[in-house]
């Protein structure tokens, strides 16, 4: 069985925006990137399960992938805000 921690992975990108080691609009890049990976990650597991368990996990990565397409589009604009942190 395969694990993964986006929570790790947005945690650790966080601390590393905030500390001004990485800028902004990569931060939320990895964030988006950690998300659908976990999405995937769950795809893959899910192969052995029921129609339904799969049918649920596949609802769960489209809806963060349509998430994905509606917010790169912003990734530039957003890094503006990099004076609230």
């Amino acid at each position: 069985m395969l694990t993964y921690s986006s929570l790790a992975a947005v945690l650790l990108t966080a601390t590393l925006s905030v500390a001004k080691l990485v800028p902004l609009y990569i931060s939320l890049s990895i964030v988006i990137g950690s998300n659908i990976g976990s999405g995937l990650l769950a795809m893959i597991s899910s192969s052995r399960q029921s129609g339904e368990a799969r049918q649920v996990v596949l609802g769960s990565l489209l809806f963060k992938l349509i998430g994905v397409i509606m917010i790169l589009p912003w990734i530039k604009p957003l890094s503006c805000l990099d004076w609230l942190l």
